[in-house]
Parts: C-alpha cells; sequence; structure tokens
C-alpha cells in the first residue's frame, strides 16, 4: 500500500514538472517512460509473498526448469490434441525461458516489461495532457494494480494481446489479430474472449451500447452465477467449474463494480454531449467489461473474464473526462475527487508490499 502513494505522489509532482514545460509530446513521453519504468519496478522486485499467487507461480517455474522437453511437449500434446490440462503453452514459455536466463526474478521483470510497455505506449497514444496520464496511473493503482501487477501472470501476458492487436482492429487486419489471440490463448484459454471483440470494437453507436450495458447491470447481477456456468460449460474444461462451486466473501467486488458503472456512467455522459470525445473502440470495451463485472460477485478471481476489456476504461475514463465540455473549475473538481478516490481505495483495500530483499511472511494460503 505505501509504495503505491509513494509512488502516486511522485507522479502528481513530476506531472506537475511537465505542465510547468509546456506540457508538450516530449515532455508527456518522458513522463510514461518514467511511469513505465516505475510500474515495471513495483511489480518485478515485489518479495514472493506479495500477491495472492506469486509463491505459487515461482514454484511453478522452479518445476518447469527441472523437467525434460519431452515432457513439456508432452503436456502441449495432451492438452491441444487430447484436451487433457491446460494453458500448456505458458509452461513451454518458462521452459524456453529458464534455458536461457534460469532465473524467476528475470522472468518476473520480462512479464513486467511485457506488459506495461504496450500499456503505456497505448496510454501515450490515447492521452492528449499529462493529467490524463497521471489519472490513468492513479485508477490503475487503485483497481488493476493487485491482480497485473502482483498476481496473475499468466494472464497478465495474455492480456498484451489485446494491447498490441488494437492496432490490427483499427488497421482491419482480422488475420493478424488472429494470430496474436491464438498465441494468447495458449498461455491462457480466456484470451479466445478478445477474438469477438475485434468485431464489437467497430460497431457504431457505441454510446448506445454503453447505455444498454448500464441498464442491462441490475438483471445480471441476481444471474452471475448462472452466467458464470454457462461460460465455464463453454469452455469445455471442468477446472473452470471450481470458482462456481466454491463460496467467496465478495465484498472487496462491489468497488471494481462501482469502479465500472460510475466510469461507464461518466463515459456515456461524455459521449453524449461531444460524440466524438471518446473512441468507439474504449467505448464498446467498457460496455462489454460492465457485462462481465457481475461475474466478480460469485468469485473475485473472475475478474480475469472481463479484465481484457475493462483495462480499456483506464483510458476511456481520463478521455471522458477532459472532453466533458465543462468549465476547467469543474473539470478539475472531477480529476481531483477521482484521484482522491483511488487514494482512498488504495488505503482501505491495499494489501502489504515489500520489496524481494526485505523480510516478509508468506500467506495463509501457503
Amino acid at each position: 500500500m505505501w509504495l503505491q502513494l509513494v509512488l502516486i505522489f511522485i507522479a502528481f509532482v513530476v506531472c506537475q514538472i511537465v505542465q510547468g514545460n509546456g506540457d508538450t509530446p516530449k515532455q508527456r513521453h518522458k513522463f510514461v517512460v518514467f511511469l513505465t519504468i516505475a510500474l515495471i519496478l513495483q511489480s518485478a522486485l515485489r518479495h514472493l509473498a506479495v500477491g495472492a499467487d506469486t509463491y505459487a507461480y515461482y514454484m511453478k517455474f522452479l518445476g518447469v526448469e527441472k523437467e525434460s522437453w519431452n515432457a513439456i511437449f508432452r503436456k502441449m500434446y495432451e492438452t491441444y490434441i487430447l484436451s487433457d490440462g491446460k494453458d500448456a503453452g505458458y509452461a513451454l514459455l518458462q521452459k524456453c525461458f529458464s534455458s536461457i536466463i534460469p532465473s524467476f526474478r528475470a522472468f518476473m521483470f520480462f512479464v513486467a516489461v511485457v506488459f506495461f510497455v504496450p500499456l503505456c505506449r497505448l496510454a501515450e497514444k490515447t492521452l492528449k495532457s499529462s493529467a490524463e496520464i497521471f489519472l490513468f496511473f492513479c485508477l490503475y493503482q487503485a483497481i488493476f494494480y493487485d491482480f497485473f501487477s502482483v498476481t496473475g501472470m499468466r494472464q497478465t501476458l495474455a492480456t498484451v494481446a489485446l494491447l498490441v492487436g488494437i492496432k490490427y482492429i483499427e488497421k482491419n487486419k482480422l488475420i493478424k489479430f488472429l494470430i496474436i489471440a491464438l498465441i494468447a490463448s495458449l498461455i491462457h484459454k480466456s484470451a479466445l474472449l478478445i477474438i469477438p471483440f475485434y468485431f464489437v470494437a467497430k460497431l457504431p453507436k457505441s454510446k448506445y451500447i454503453l447505455l444498454v450495458s448500464l441498464l442491462a447491470l441490475p438483471f445480471i447481477i441476481p444471474r452471475a452465477r448462472e452466467l458464470a456456468m454457462l461460460m465455464a460449460e463453454m469452455s469445455a474444461s471442468d477446472q473452470y467449474m471450481y470458482y462456481i462451486d466454491n463460496s467467496y466473501e465478495t465484498s472487496g467486488s462491489i468497488n471494481f463494480l462501482l469502479f465500472l458503472a460510475g466510469g461507464s456512467i461518466l463515459i456515456a455522459f461524455a459521449k453524449w454531449r461531444n460524440n466524438t470525445s471518446v473512441p468507439d473502440l474504449f467505448v464498446n470495451a467498457c460496455a462489454l467489461g460492465l457485462l462481465f463485472a457481475p461475474l466478480t460477485w460469485v468469485d473475485p478471481t473472475l475478474m480475469r473474464v472481463g479484465q481484457y476489456f475493462s483495462l480499456l476504461t483506464l483510458m476511456a475514463i481520463p478521455m471522458g473526462v477532459y472532453n466533458l465540455g465543462t468549465s476547467k473549475g469543474t473539470r478539475n473538481i472531477i480529476v481531483y475527487g477521482l484521484v482522491l478516490l483511488a487514494i482512498v481505495t488504495i488505503i482501505r483495500h491495499g494489501a502489504p508490499y515489500t520489496f524481494f530483499w526485505n523480510e516478509m511472511q508468506l500467506g495463509a494460503n501457503y
């Protein structure tokens, strides 16, 4: 928690410096590079006890390192030919990496670089001011840090497919987009969800699609378990039924749902006032993320289903705020309110963080 707050403060100071220097594209690029490095170090330098499953990924890495290549390829055959197992491509990736650099710490840096570089490049491309970029950073720390920075390494890698694939959506390169999505699905099967998005992203009248998603939300929430069961059955894997059969305390999911719902309302309002304020691709992504958000009430880890799309709200919300057509004073109140809300969320729900060179006890799940 403390590191998140420190990074937000430092990012605020740097943002003020950038604005003082004219907030030029060159200055914003330097700001984005700084934030990218900060995010990479925050994730890669964490202790193995930080995050729900960092230590489990560490043990898997050691196990794969000791396995033979024949065993790795046999898993690939069993998973993708015999349909027995899941995500064997991740083991292959680990084996390739560990054969060159036998260090899990180096692998953590690899995952962080591969994810945060395209994420921050996308932010730099779509956001037109340092203040928008600062808001993007604050929202990430409050909502997505717990998953992408310190937890799900497999899906963090799989999510890169969408971040990279957006340019192929914009250029109508379906084949290249499919190749990236299929490769990512070898690491995490859920990456197949981004294939329909290629077509959804281009739909016009996105503000109406988002409005329908908002209106449908009260009807989806009571039926979230039924939706989760349907998706598990469609996955043709009994392993995904695990998430449905367990009972979890889902109060933490309220923050995620409120973030998406509140952010979607703001984006819809901006889109209604100025149809070019937020690109349709990002608005449609928000609509899909909102529809999948109730799954987190079944199991918080099912956030992984919609996070491919909800992640893009990190860019859509700042774009919406700065294109509302309101006065500068009103806009600043909204921005400061969102930043304050992000800080409060981190303080209330932030988990302990320790660098790898310090001592930290493993969680109760180990």
